[in-house]
């Protein structure tokens, strides 16, 4: 039997880090429309294939996306 089990205490600090509220915002920080960018690049869900051989699959694109950070409006965009 133990005297003292921390995972209560784990659980607790877990809970008041990750559960927390968030307050206040990423544009606060920012001045104004193309100060600030936020850069994403996924992996797309889809196969390309060969215009020749219609069995040969190429590969999965590469999409990435530009946000501007103040605005929130997609700036650029590229698949590869």
């Amino acid at each position: 039997m133990e005297l003292f089990n921390n995972n209560h205490l784990i659980h607790k600090l877990a809970f008041s880090c990750e559960m927390r509220p968030m307050i206040g915002s990423e544009n606060e920080k920012v001045i104004g429309p193309g100060k600030a960018f936020e850069i994403e690049a996924a992996v797309a869900d889809v196969c390309l294939v060969s215009s020749v051989a219609r069995n040969h699959s190429i590969e999965r694109p590469v999409v990435r996306i530009v946000v501007d950070e103040w605005s929130r409006m997609i700036v650029g965009l590229e698949v590869r």
